[in-house]
């Protein structure tokens, strides 16, 4: 069995990866992702590992395409190979986004301005992510499980069982503890060994989250509401 964690960027992958890989059903990467993924003529053997659907170079059409089309033919080349899908609110990855996205200098957790630090590059790259989610759940619907971020943080033993019941195992105490293992450096400096409840429904709470980060943006958070719209229902969220 081959098992890929995936998701947007800041849309949960960083946690679901740490509950699969508790739950032992293979080897998973020692790195917390492997960006030579599509690379591999045949993946590992017993391998997993999780990607973003944005863990690419730069945000261009291109690329975007040639990443649903190389997942494709991951996910057809080899059969025994599951997807694990995280989801979020959408307008809960796009405020996180741009705050990470930002220079550390600025609070962000990257060293330039990055891609999705940007309204327009997080909006492409949430929209790449429901692209590609729909068209791998329509194409291997038996091979892929969805999990929210949300169900995840706040109902974690439940969500954990879920995922074992579709390996067919039983779940592990590691898996229930997957938030203590959690190998993003920087979620690991702002939350270390807890299960912070607080990432859930960032878009109630916009003008105070983060130091009220988007106080004076209420006019961004009501375009990207917009944008997202069909999104937003898509994934089952208000």
């Amino acid at each position: 069995m081959r098992i890929l964690v995936l998701g947007a960027g800041q849309g949960g992958t960083s946690l679901l990866v740490e509950a699969v890989r508790g739950l032992n059903v293979v080897s998973f990467t020692s790195s917390i992702g492997d960006s030579e993924f599509f690379n591999y003529e045949v993946l590992p053997q017993n391998y997993g590992t999780k990607l973003t659907t944005d863990a690419i170079k730069k945000i261009t059409i291109g690329n975007f395409s040639s990443f649903l089309e190389n997942l494709k033919e991951s996910m057809n080349k080899h059969a025994d190979l599951y997807i694990v899908f995280s989801l979020r609110h959408p307008v809960d990855v796009f405020m996180s986004q741009i705050v990470r996205g930002q220079k550390r200098v600025d609070g962000g957790d990257t060293k330039g301005l990055s891609d999705t630090g940007t309204i327009d590059g997080s909006l492409f790259a949430i929209s790449h992510a429901h692209n590609v989610y729909k068209n791998i759940l329509s194409l291997f619907p038996k091979r892929i499980i969805t999990i929210k971020l949300e169900s995840l943080v706040l109902t974690p033993k439940a969500e954990v069982n879920r995922i074992a019941r579709f390996f067919g195992i039983k779940p592990t105490q590691q898996a229930y503890e997957f938030y203590k293992h959690n190998r993003n450096k920087y979620q690991k400096e702002r939350y270390g060994n807890n299960l912070d409840k607080s990432v859930v429904a960032l878009y109630k709470k916009w003008d105070t989250w983060h130091n009220g980060f988007f106080k004076d943006k209420k006019a961004d958070i009501d375009f990207v509401f917009d944008r997202l719209a069909t999104i937003i229902q898509d994934w089952g969220y208000k």
